[in-house]
């Protein structure tokens, strides 16, 4: 059985009879198995020509009949027509191999690309890291020297309000809570004896902190202007010079 070439896929059969009587009066049918499958219509032609064949099995069968209506025998040619190159299964293993590298390429790629984005944010959140870290640094200084500064206004903010010693001396069964909600306050307390007279002053000030702290250093000022120097002891004249004093100061 013929095994034929892709690339020579148009055929040409070529038949005859042996009814030699009148030859001009032999007709003839023919099918291709395979490509057509109905018979031709009896005729003079003595040529079957089929182009471009796919590839696949093919049985060719013709038969003649003569001027005294005797039909011959069928004969046939069986032959196969390979497929082209690039449908045949080595073509198809390279398809399924090519198609393989592609995909494994692809994601080689798009694992050196996604590998390089993140090296860049790797060295992006170093460098943020380091800039944090650097920062953090200059902030624990910068509040090292604030809370330094705090504390030391503490310790002039304690000076100037009433010692242990007096308080225990004129006022003996007593004593102080004195818990700032910051490292300074803006509550203060503040002692006197004048006149005859004790003066105890628990005040409350705007604010807490350091605002609060100045608040507290110009009220202490005030009641030491007006008692100690101005000789008042009533308690609403003090409240108004300390009132007046702070609208001034402010």
């Amino acid at each position: 059985q013929p095994v034929i070439d892709y690339k020579r896929n148009s055929l040409t059969f070529e038949f005859s009879a042996h009814s030699y009587e009148d030859i001009t009066t032999n007709l003839y049918s023919y099918q291709l198995e395979g490509f057509e499958n109905n018979w031709t219509d009896w005729s003079p032609e003595t040529k079957a020509i089929f182009t471009n064949l796919p590839e696949g099995a093919y049985t060719f069968k013709v038969k003649a009949i003569n001027k005294y209506r005797h039909e011959s025998e069928e004969m046939q040619y069986n032959f196969t027509i390979l497929p082209p190159w690039y449908r045949t299964i080595w073509a198809f293993i390279a398809y399924f191999l090519g198609f393989i590298g592609v995909v494994k390429g692809s994601i080689e790629i798009s694992s050196r690309r996604l590998k390089v984005i993140i090296e860049e944010k790797n060295a992006n959140l170093e460098n943020a890291n380091e800039e944090i870290l650097h920062q953090k640094h200059e902030i624990e200084e910068k509040n090292k020297d604030i809370v330094d500064s705090i504390n030391y206004a503490e310790k002039i903010q304690r000076a100037i309000l009433p010692q242990e010693e007096m308080r225990e001396r004129i006022l003996p069964n007593s004593f102080v809570l004195f818990r700032p909600k910051d490292i300074v306050s803006g509550d203060f307390y503040w002692m006197s004896q004048h006149g005859g007279k004790v003066l105890f002053t628990a005040a409350d000030c705007t604010g807490h902190g350091v605002p609060g702290a100045f608040m507290s250093m110009i009220g202490t000022a005030l009641l030491n202007e007006t008692v100690n120097e101005q000789d008042n002891t009533v308690p609403s004249k003090i409240l108004d010079y300390v009132k007046a004093g702070v609208i001034k100061s402010l």
